[in-house]
């Protein structure tokens, strides 16, 4: 540093401290100048009962919650088991610290991010969020400290946890990278998200009527920025698609009513100004100054005198360094210019509401909620398409940017005064001189002003790179009728193949899946022809080339311009198209794309046809040198690489194919596919969406894991899997599900198993058409043998049990004589002593304090027919095009389509259809035969599975005295005695839940009043039982109902004011100070309330009974919150239980 920038920067430091001191005098009742009170995180102690983590059978996690606090917690905590440590070095980006762990590599990107303010601008907004963006934030990193305690094994030495201003830094860091950057020679951070395919038909074009939206985000494979395929469900919002890694939301995906895709575009929603230089005024004026002047001067001094430190990781230590940190009204200061500061103005730069606005438009249920949505306008960029069930498609060109006047340069002369427009102006995409206010931006562009287009007449919208005016045919939105600077966009090549396609007829979802996977190169179409049209018409230059130049153009004359594996011209075609774009990259002003090329080259522009000879002779002899003979297929050289495998792949980024797969580096005589597909999806809009997608390598980023590569193989054989998306099919086909109240489906079977435990655990459901044992002689199975498993082991868990069992198997007069029986290993098959049927229902419900497996049994002449129950199960049945995950890896792809090939009069390769991958059969009871559906089955809500409260001495008590006797009854049928087991209860019961924070819960069957309050709104019901639901304690007796109250929430902390009455008649007077109120608990057992009274003589017990709330931890570290927290187990709030017990010998005799 020079003496005189030394004096400078002291001298400013010394106005610094002036201008602060004087400026928060001045200003203290000023909100800008007031910083928020920090706020705490919440506590996750209780969040495993409020959300459960269902993966399918690739991984992909379906996260279900009861709020969004618990929905970012549960999916923070999928994310860090799927890819802590990619998720980690984004944030880590974001936040200016990645080059402490990864080296100089990240030192210029850790300069830039502090000078960009991500993790500063992040913590500021976090505190004056909103509660859906905190609750987001704060949920999304307890969820991931929550993971890195309970696995420290597999948590790299630099991880020290998340805190949730990260997840604002990241959001904020992707959309910044997003914006045009205009000062030459300086870092930048290149777009996350650099490119995506995307592209909506409407009914017209649709073979089946519906809407069918494709959504194709690109990403580099070897980056920490990738997109990750998740399932999101809470009350309000049902939706499924693509998020980055560390992202709290969906960016892009379909709810059951309508999708939406985000495409990068390019408008100029930033631009870079030079500041003007600022003379330090005599600190004795400073009073005197202006609140501009201060405001300016401010900016200045703290340019000259704020930095920010980071580290960077070296061979002998860490290093410190300093970068200059100031933030401008435009913006921050990102560098310099010819002595001059370079401010940073970018359009959304202050927003954080992005991630809500995404919610909301997760939850818009038509297009109106959905357009409302936009209008929030907190994304800057995107070209938004959309489709709906109601058969709408949408295509907006989303920006966040100001008005802006076409500035003369100085000094521009005017052609006349009949034509006075100046010659030239001012450049928006280089810096401008700050000084100038006619540069500075207008009123901001109302998101309703921008390109919209609503149904075009074409019947479908596509956004490929491209223009507003090329996203479909036939439209109103014209070049002329927008100011030229908005738009930096290009219409690619893509997005031609792709309109091409749409246009020539209605096409099916099937159809649309082919397209993603196109190979036709579409640069070569246009270009090949041109080359060999100037060999013919040049032979001289052909001859007096290399000699293996006329080879190469026969080569080229006999491919089908498709890049599959096999092709030996599209190897060519690379490196030719490669060095033709850098000899003729002198006669371009910009680097030019490939429709530039192709339009240079088909207009024979001078000296553009030797050019293109000549790259000829420069691709044969690098081919001479560098392989054995011209002869080489694209698959041989090609190739896309995960963890050992490294596998031909189809597709190319030269000639901008749709199937984009990268060829850009040369390494080890390869072109590996390092950038490409980061998501696909395709999803048509019926009643139900039906939706298929692929990410392309798997769900996980752990190499141990099974879902590390599974969907590699979709990919290098162009296929898709398909989605689950109602909530009974994910349960249903779940391969695990994580959390503390899970609930389980089993194939096979309409069967629901809800697990409830005191810890998380991970569980899935198994079933089998064989059973484990004989079963006992006479009985018959009415079910498949269905079976929960779980770990870890805890000390209790509750089973509530559901089954099904239709007409067609069972006559409703017979259910009776049916029981859901288990089978241990040690004690065979046995009726569960916990159980009741319904009837009109056709519905057994049982309960376990185990896991054993379980199938509804009972005499083999009351089944009806040899009909497979299971085939008469709504939503069980497999779709027969089902892409479930491959039994064979090599199974061949479908033949081509025809109508992909472009090429008139020559033999083309087109990409296959995507084919369905084999999958098992569901499972089937043993000798019963198939046939058609059963009428449909709403799906039970869990809140209405009624559960008994049991204990294990009440079924050791059982097993001992009541599973003979119900054994004989099942072998016996003509006998028709009710099964000794807990029948439906004789008293009514309130079956529907009663929402709300204060109750006052009645029944005809008690005498009393139950008064309910919750700091939450919760469901509760009231049920009244004649029969203990669990044994009494010995020498006990009970002298009213049994009074059940049954909560929809586990975590909900209830204060129950209790009012119950002995009816007359069934206690003597004298006796009723032998009474108590009682309640129960898994835990304790029957214990009385503490602190009650009697009134009424005795005759009517009054208590309150309040639920406790475990003290919140002191730390404030993520981590150590989260290891002291993580062993406080939460009371059995899931039932409430009251009764009036007392001595036996104190009822009346008559009862």
């Amino acid at each position: 540093m020079s003496r005189t920038e030394t004096g400078t920067r002291l001298g400013a430091q010394f106005i610094l401290c002036f201008v602060s001191l004087l400026a928060e005098a001045q200003y203290a009742d000023d909100p800008a100048f007031v910083s928020p009170e920090p706020q705490g995180v919440g506590d996750p102690a209780y969040v495993w009962r409020e959300a459960t983590i269902y993966r399918d059978a690739w991984g992909t996690p379906h996260v279900y919650a009861d709020n969004f606090r618990a929905l970012a917690f549960a999916f923070g905590y999928a994310q860090a088991d799927d890819h802590l440590e990619a998720m980690l070095s984004a944030y880590w980006i974001a936040t200016g610290r990645a080059a402490a762990v990864f080296g100089e590599t990240y030192a210029d990107s850790d300069a830039f991010s502090l000078m960009m303010g991500h993790g500063e601008l992040a913590a500021e907004a976090l505190a004056n969020a909103d509660l859906l963006t905190r609750d987001l934030c704060e949920g999304f990193a307890e969820g991931v400290n929550s993971w890195l305690v309970r696995h420290p094994k597999r948590v790299p030495e630099w991880a020290d946890g998340v805190h949730p201003a990260d997840v604002l830094a990241l959001w904020h860091c992707y959309l910044t990278s997003l914006a045009p950057f205009d000062l030459p020679g300086a870092y930048r951070r290149h777009p996350l998200t650099p490119s995506a395919n995307a592209w909506a038909i409407g009914p017209p074009r649709s073979q089946t009527g519906e809407a069918i939206l494709v959504i194709n985000p690109h990403q580099a494979h070897d980056g920490p920025f990738r997109w990750y395929e998740a399932h999101l469900v809470t009350a309000d919002m049902n939706v499924a698609g693509a998020t980055l890694f560390g992202l709290p939301v969906i960016l892009q995906g379909h709810n059951d009513a309508l999708g939406w895709a985000l495409a990068p575009n390019k408008p100029d929603f930033a631009d870079m100004y030079l500041e003007p230089q600022i003379q330090l005024p005599d600190p004795r004026r400073l009073g005197d100054l202006s609140r501009q002047e201060m405001s300016e001067l401010a900016w200045f001094t703290e340019a000259m005198t704020e930095t920010r430190t980071y580290f960077v990781k070296t061979p002998s230590g860490f290093d410190e360094r300093e970068v200059r940190y100031c933030q401008t009204p435009r913006g921050p200061v990102i560098g310099q210019q010819g002595g001059r500061f370079c401010s940073y103005l970018i359009g959304g730069y202050r927003d954080f509401g992005g991630l809500s606005q995404l919610v909301e438009m997760a939850g818009a249920q038509d297009l109106d909620q959905f357009i409302e949505a936009l209008e929030r306008h907190q994304l800057p960029c995107f070209h938004i398409v959309y489709a709906d069930r109601d058969g709408n498609i949408l295509y907006r060109y989303n920006a966040k940017l100001g008005a802006k006047r076409m500035v003369p340069l100085p000094g521009a002369t005017v052609r006349g005064e009949a034509d006075p427009e100046p010659i030239s102006y001012y450049d928006w995409t280089q810096p401008l001189p700050g000084e100038d206010l006619r540069l500075t931006w207008g009123d901001p562009i109302p998101a309703s002003a921008l390109p919209t287009i609503l149904n075009p007449p074409a019947g479908y919208v596509q956004a490929c790179e491209t223009l507003p005016w090329n996203v479909s045919d036939d439209l109103e939105c014209r070049p002329e009728d927008w100011p030229e600077w908005i738009f930096q966009d290009r219409d690619s090549l893509r997005a031609q193949r792709v309109r091409s396609l749409l246009r020539t007829g209605a096409r099916s979802s099937h159809e649309m899946q082919s397209m993603l996977y196109d190979v036709v190169v579409p640069a070569a179409v246009d270009a090949v022809p041109r080359l060999l049209e100037t060999a013919d018409a040049y032979p001289e230059l052909v001859l007096d080339s290399h000699p293996d130049v006329p080879e190469a153009l026969d080569l080229l004359d006999q491919w089908n311009y498709v890049a599959d594996t096999d092709s030996v011209g599209m190897t060519l075609f690379h490196l030719w198209w490669n060095a033709f774009r850098s000899l003729a990259a002198p006669t371009f002003d910009k680097e030019p794309n490939d429709a530039a090329l192709v339009a240079q080259l088909s207009e024979a522009a001078p000296g553009i046809q030797e050019l293109a000879l000549e790259a000829v002779a420069d691709v044969a002899r690098a081919m001479r040198n560098e392989f054995p003979s011209l002869i080489v297929p694209w698959g041989d050289v090609h190739t896309l690489r995960r963890g050992e495998r490294d596998a031909p792949v189809a597709g190319a980024s030269s000639g901008e194919p749709i199937f984009l797969t990268s060829d850009w580096d040369y390494v080890d005589g390869k072109w590996p596919a390092t950038h490409g597909y980061g998501f696909a999806m395709v999803v048509a809009f019926g009643e139900t969406p039906e939706a298929v997608t692929m990410v392309p390598f798997g769900a996980s980023e752990n190499p141990r894991s099974p879902h590390y590569a599974d969907q590699l193989d979709l990919m290098l054989e162009r296929r898709f899997k398909f989605t689950r998306f109602r909530r009974e099919e994910v349960q249903r086909h779940a391969a695990s599900a994580y959390g503390q109240v899970l609930h389980l489906r089993t194939k096979g079977a309409d069967a629901l198993f809800v697990l409830h435990t005191p810890e998380p655990v991970s569980a899935r459901m198994t079933s089998s058409a064989e059973a484990p044992q004989p079963l006992p002689p006479g009985a018959a199975t009415f079910t498949v043998y269905m079976k929960p498993e779980y770990e870890p082991q805890v000390a209790f868990l509750d089973l509530e049990i559901e089954i099904f069992v239709p007409e067609v198997v069972c006559a409703p007069e017979d259910l009776s004589l049916l029981a859901v029986h288990a089978w241990e290993q040690t004690g065979g098959w046995a009726p569960l002593p916990l159980q009741e049927t319904h009837l009109d229902e056709g519905i057994l419900r049982a309960y376990d304090d185990a896991t054993r497996t379980y199938a509804v049994l009972g005499p083999a002449t009351v089944r009806k027919s040899t009909v497979a129950p299971e085939t008469f199960l709504t939503g069980i049945a497999e779709r027969p095009t089902d892409l479930e995950p491959p039994t064979d890896p090599s199974s061949p792809p479908s033949a081509p389509e025809p109508l992909l090939g472009v090429v008139a009069g020559r033999e083309t390769a087109p990409t296959p259809q995507p084919e369905p991958l084999e999958f098992e059969a569901d499972a089937v009871a043993p000798d019963i035969e198939t046939i058609a559906e059963k009428p449909d089955v709403s799906e039970p809500e869990a809140e209405q599975v009624e559960a008994a409260v049991f204990s294990s001495e009440k079924l050791r008590t059982w097993k001992e005295t009541g599973q003979a006797e119900l054994q004989e009854r099942i072998a016996s049928p003509e006998e028709r005695p009710s099964p000794e087991i807990l029948e439906e209860p004789d008293l009514p019961e309130l079956r529907t839940l009663t929402w709300g924070n204060s109750f006052a819960l009645r029944s005809p069957d008690i005498d009393g009043t139950l008064r309910i309050t919750s700091k939450k709104a919760v469901g509760l019901r009231l049920v009244a039982l004649a029969e203990a639901p669990a044994p009494l304690p010995n020498g006990l007796a009970a002298f009213t109902t049994f009074v059940v109250i049954r909560c929809s929430s586990l975590k909900a902390l209830l204060h129950t004011q209790i009012d119950l009455a002995v009816p007359p008649g069934v206690c003597a007077e004298e006796h009723l100070s032998k009474l108590a109120l009682y309640t129960y608990s898994v835990r304790r057992g029957w214990h009385p309330i503490e602190g009650q009274t009697t009134v009424e003589n005795g005759q009517r017990f009054q208590a309150l009974a309040l639920d406790e709330n475990p003290p919140r931890p002191r730390s404030r570290s993520p981590v150590k919150q989260i290891q002291e927290q993580i062993a406080l187990l939460p009371p059995d709030g899931r039932r409430h239980i009251f009764v009036v017990l007392g001595p036996k010998e104190c009822l009346h005799q008559s009862r």
